[in-house]
């Protein structure tokens, strides 16, 4: 279990959860600016106006996915750098933050989609997380100094 890093896991995951939270902020800031909520009477209205067009538009739905993925791969990268050992595996582990987030708006009903939809985004997240960990593996394979035998 000295391969596992609590640490980085938790630190990988936060780190994503902020990120995809600070990019989700941007896509919701531009939905408002172009749907023109401020003129609703009430903030409810707005923010309800926002959502259904950030869930209803495929191309800032699947744009927002991207944009988890890219989190993703940062807090799985993150999480392996931390970890300093078996990078794939604490890159992965770290995504059981962000899916355990994601698992917490299906629960509570944030997302309109269905549940292979929201399936697979929990996938991609996990994806990316390894996928973070495997290149922090690469670099550090890379940065090894290799060693000359004779012939």
């Amino acid at each position: 279990m000295r391969r596992i890093s609590i640490l980085g896991i938790v630190l990988g995951g936060i780190v994503a959860v902020a990120a995809i939270i600070i990019f989700g902020m941007g896509m919701g800031l531009y939905a408002a600016v172009k749907l023109d909520v401020a003129h609703q009477r009430a903030p409810e209205q707005a923010q309800e106006i926002v959502r259904q067009y950030l869930f209803v538009n495929p191309v800032m739905y699947y744009g927002a996915m991207a944009i988890a993925f890219a989190c993703s791969v940062l807090g799985g990268w993150l999480s392996a750098f931390t970890a300093r050992e078996a990078e794939r595996l604490n890159g992965a582990l770290s995504a059981l933050v962000m899916g355990g987030f994601h698992w917490w708006k299906i629960a509570h009903h944030k997302d309109p989609h269905s549940m292979a939809v929201q399936a697979f985004y929990v996938f991609v997240l996990f994806a990316g997380a390894w996928l973070g960990g495997w290149l922090r593996a690469a670099q550090k394979a890379r940065s090894r100094p290799t060693v000359m035998t004779r012939a």
